[in-house]
């Protein structure tokens, strides 16, 4: 496959240009996080202007909280978004759809940004290459690391698109990277979108589009179909973003339609199952390759019966707080994973930010310091301080790193 740019007929979008994006989040009883979500998204997309549309559900009031109204004040928080209480999720999602401009962003309540979100770029990618299917905001390179999966994902090779994304052919990578039809970061234009839908409940009925996690394996199950029947076959490729901007915070779980994994109050380190190829390093501003590096610890692996309580979590409403979203970009990084854990919080003011990972007293100091010699070595750094992670201590260490000339 020859090297191919869209740099020169992709024009850099800039707010007003007429890029129009409608994002569809789905929320359920994390009215915290999803007010994490839409302050992240709000103050890191560029290039477009966004149409932002919750479609929450809300179970009834458990324990002293009251998810109902701790929606209604992240919607007064957010005044330019519009929230709609989940009804009939099927309908409500069609509609939604239907009401777009030209491209659909879909989102969910436990993604976080960390970085600029360039939606002009994707846009007017989208808009130029009929063979792009869509453009995944939470992948990047370096991720070989699949959470849901507890396996280490094959990377596809990655070429450059033009502003600030990369193409890759479908198929080329495995686990995260052959997703196609993911709700959670990515940009498809309307009629595809559209076709998509029709195709699910077509093949499976209403119920298809009943959930947001059943509409998302139907979806990704309707594509394989229309390929099959000459329907987006010629859209074979997709793309991601050339720089880390999005995590999914797995602390949790709210859905019951599949038992996926999450990361605890306490990190727990699992067992290596093979090993990590080393994060692509840009050979030019065309390509990346992905060579095969030396075996590296993996990302902590998550405990399956723990999570944060979604009621102490909505707590944090009331406390000042804001989940740091570069703590979060460090783990992800560190993990070689999109999903990351840990509760790391930051004052709104923006002073330093504590972190919680597991039951300490507030004034207690470090039991280790670890200090790290480092020379010409940062690419061994991720894997270093994983093994780190991997002791007995748990999560009350410090590291700093001595770097040598």
């Amino acid at each position: 496959m020859s090297n191919f740019s869209l740099s020169a007929c992709l024009p850099r979008c800039q707010p007003g240009c007429g890029a129009r994006v409608r994002v569809i989040v789905f929320s359920k009883d994390r009215a915290f996080q999803l007010g994490q979500y839409l302050r992240t998204l709000l103050a890191k997309s560029r290039g477009a202007t966004l149409d932002v549309h919750v479609l929450f559900h809300v179970n009834d009031k458990t324990g002293t909280r009251d998810f109902e109204e701790s929606y209604a004040r992240v919607q007064d928080a957010f005044p330019t978004v519009s929230f709609e209480r989940e009804t009939d999720f099927a309908k409500q999602l069609k509609e939604l759809v239907a009401g777009a401009d030209s491209h659909v962003l879909f989102g969910v309540d436990d993604a976080l940004f960390c970085g600029d979100l360039p939606l002009g770029d994707a846009v007017a990618a989208l808009q130029a290459r009929p063979s792009l299917l869509c453009v995944h905001l939470r992948l990047s390179p370096g991720l070989n690391f699949c959470h849901t999966a507890d396996v280490i994902q094959r990377l596809p090779r990655l070429r450059t698109l033009g502003g600030e994304l990369a193409w890759f052919a479908g198929g080329d990578g495995s686990h995260d990277w052959d997703y196609p039809f993911d709700l959670c970061g990515t940009v498809y234009s309307k009629p595809v979108v559209e076709r998509i839908l029709r195709e699910i409940e077509a093949a499976e009925g209403v119920d298809g589009l009943s959930h947001p996690n059943k509409l998302e394996a139907s979806g990704n199950k309707a594509i394989a179909r229309l390929r099959a029947f000459k329907e987006l076959d010629q859209q074979t490729h997709r793309a991601c973003l050339q720089r880390r901007a999005m995590v999914v915070v797995t602390i949790n779980r709210v859905q019951s339609i599949f038992r996926n994994r999450v990361f605890g109050p306490a990190v727990h380190s699992g067992s290596q199952k093979g090993q990590t190829p080393q994060a692509p390093q840009a050979s030019n501003d065309q390509e990346w390759e992905t060579p095969q590096g030396p075996p590296v610890p993996q990302a902590p692996k998550a405990p399956q019966d723990q999570d944060w309580e979604v009621e102490a979590l909505d707590r944090l409403l009331d406390t000042g707080k804001d989940l740091d979203e570069d703590a979060y970009l460090t783990l992800s990084f560190q993990y070689g994973s999109v999903h990351v854990g840990g509760l790391h919080l930051k004052c709104k003011c923006k002073c330093p930010g504590s972190i919680v990972a597991a039951p300490a007293p507030a004034d207690a100091l470090p039991l280790v310091t670890v200090v790290m010699p480092v020379k010409d070595g940062a690419r061994f750094l991720p894997a270093a301080i994983l093994s780190l992670q991997r002791q007995t201590l748990g999560s009350n260490f410090e590291v700093f790193l001595n770097p040598k000339p």
